[in-house]
């Protein structure tokens, strides 16, 4: 079946395997809950996400930081972890005035437990923070983001190091070789805090995401350049 505002039949042929991906969201629906094309771990709307034109399906999930629009998932999927890797492709309308943009997180408060995958309001440079009490650690990348532009963000534990990345290359990486603590009290958030998603504007994000992505495993440096092709045949299955 092909669904609306998605690709062509899968022509097979890409570097990107599917092996431990949890989970795959077009994010290219008009409304209302956002279907996990490759799990079961579909996506609830909150306060009304809308739909804007997309980058690699015609389609996006649209954010609007002043009406606190936001999509959640309660899953115990996500309650790992020893190797993940995440990503997303966004565009920004508008950088939160402190902060930054969060784009797809589930994390504790304070030295709690857990990820996320942000944009900072302070340098426009995409970030990924650690946190697994007593250790909390953040890497930055080193290019500025510019509102209107299509990213490819990601970000890996790998065991040994956490790394963020953007379009496909790293850009930081540091030492980090603990297993996260399961984060069991807040749930995956796109488009804010998982831990304070309606209180503040300041976490917000505003523009589009989609699709976004979650591995229990480290994705190969190759499989990584690949998902930052819009082009690239991986897409096509979902």
């Amino acid at each position: 079946v092909i669904l609306p505002n998605r690709r062509k039949a899968f022509r097979g042929g890409s570097v990107v395997s599917t092996a431990d991906l949890i989970s795959f969201w077009n994010l290219d629906e008009a409304s209302g809950t956002r279907v996990d094309a490759h799990g079961s771990n579909d996506l609830t709307d909150n306060n009304t996400v809308g739909q804007g034109t997309g980058n690699v399906y015609a389609n996006a999930a649209d954010f609007v930081r002043a009406n606190a629009e936001y999509l959640t998932s309660a899953s115990t999927d996500f309650e790992v972890i020893a190797t993940i890797t995440i990503g997303a492709w966004i565009k920004i309308d508008s950088f939160a005035p402190t902060n930054g943009n969060w784009i797809i997180n589930k994390r504790g408060t304070a030295l709690g437990a857990g990820w996320q995958l942000a944009v900072s309001s302070g340098n426009s440079k995409v970030f990924f923070d650690v946190i697994d009490d007593p250790f909390t650690g953040t890497i930055t990348g080193t290019t500025t983001l510019s509102t209107g532009t299509w990213y490819f963000v990601h970000g890996q534990i790998d065991g040994t190091t956490y790394k963020v990345g953007l379009n496909g290359s790293w850009e930081a990486s540091s030492s980090y070789a603990g297993s996260l603590a399961a984060e069991t009290s807040y749930s995956l958030t796109l488009g804010t805090a998982s831990w304070n998603p309606t209180s503040t504007n300041t976490l917000r994000h505003d523009g589009l995401i989609g699709p976004a992505m979650f591995w229990n495993r480290a994705l190969s440096d190759a499989e990584i350049a690949a998902l930052a092709d819009k082009d690239d045949t991986f897409y096509d299955q979902f």
